[in-house]
C-alpha cells in the first residue's frame, strides 16, 4: 500500500469525527425515503382538479390543449395533420391503432405518414423524423403540477418523434395523469422491470431565454406542441 492509499475506515474516520462520532459506525440505519417526500401542491386534489391544473399549467407553457374521447382522437389528429402539411411520423403504439389515429394520419398527412420502426436503423429513423412536419406520440404519463408529459424512449418510440418535427402532437390518456414528478417516477418503477435508459420530459415547445432573457421558441425542438387529452376511462 502506498502512502496515498487508505482503507475505508481511515477515509471515514475524519468524517465521523466531524459528525461527532467516536468511531465509524459498524452499521448504517436505512433511511425511509418515502418519509422525505415533501408536500405537493397537488396533494388532496380530486381527479378533476388535477386535470384542470394540468391543462392550466400546459397552456401557461404555450401548449395547445384540447379534450376528446377515444372516438374523437382520430379526426382531431387528422385535422392537425392537414393543417401542418408535409409528412408525419408517429409512434409504433397500439393505442394509435386502437383509436384509429394511425389510419387517419396516413390518410390526412399531405405527404404521407411513417410509423416508427426501430428495425430500419438509427439513421433511417432520424432521417424520417427530421423530414417530417408532424410528430405524433402517446404520453406514457403526465404531471398535473407542471403540465409536463413523459415519453419513455424504447423500440416503439424514439425520442426523435417528439423532438425533430416542427409540430408535436401528444395524445395524453386521462388515466395516465399523475399529481407530481414523484408519483410519475413511482409509476415508471412499477411499470418497468428495470428503469428505462432514457426518459424525455416535455413541457411545451422548445424554448430558451439565454440571450438577454428574451424567450425564443423552436430553437432545438418543435415550434408548436399540442396535448390532446383523451378520456380513456
Amino acid at each position: 500500500m502506498s502512502q496515498h492509499d487508505v482503507s475505508m475506515e481511515e477515509f471515514l474516520a475524519p468524517i465521523s469525527e466531524a459528525l461527532g462520532h467516536d468511531a465509524v459506525p459498524e452499521t448504517v440505519v436505512k433511511i425511509d425515503t418515502d418519509e422525505l417526500i415533501p408536500a405537493h401542491i397537488s396533494d388532496g386534489l380530486s381527479a378533476e382538479e388535477r386535470m384542470e391544473r394540468f391543462c392550466a399549467e400546459a397552456e401557461g407553457a404555450h401548449v395547445n390543449v384540447s379534450h376528446t374521447d377515444r372516438a374523437g382522437a382520430a379526426p382531431a389528429v387528422a385535422d392537425i395533420a392537414a393543417t401542418a402539411g408535409g409528412s408525419a411520423v408517429f409512434d409504433d403504439e397500439p393505442l394509435l391503432d386502437e383509436w384509429g389515429v394511425a389510419a387517419a394520419l396516413e390518410a390526412a398527412a399531405p405527404q404521407g405518414a411513417w410509423r416508427w420502426d426501430a428495425r430500419a436503423g438509427r439513421d433511417a429513423c432520424i432521417e424520417k423524423a427530421a423530414a417530417a412536419q408532424l410528430g405524433v406520440t402517446v404520453a406514457d404519463a403526465a404531471i398535473s403540477e407542471t403540465g409536463t408529459i413523459l415519453q419513455v424512449v424504447r423500440a416503439g418510440h424514439g425520442r426523435s418523434v417528439s423532438l425533430l418535427p416542427t409540430v408535436h402532437v401528444a395524445l395524453v390518456p386521462a388515466s395516465r395523469l399523475e399529481p407530481s414528478m414523484m408519483a410519475v417516477m413511482h409509476a415508471v418503477r412499477e411499470r418497468y422491470d428495470a428503469m428505462p435508459s432514457q426518459l424525455v420530459f416535455v413541457t411545451g415547445p422548445s424554448n430558451t431565454a439565454d440571450i438577454e432573457l428574451v424567450r425564443v421558441e423552436g430553437v432545438h425542438g418543435p415550434l408548436t406542441v399540442h396535448y390532446l387529452v383523451v378520456d380513456d376511462a
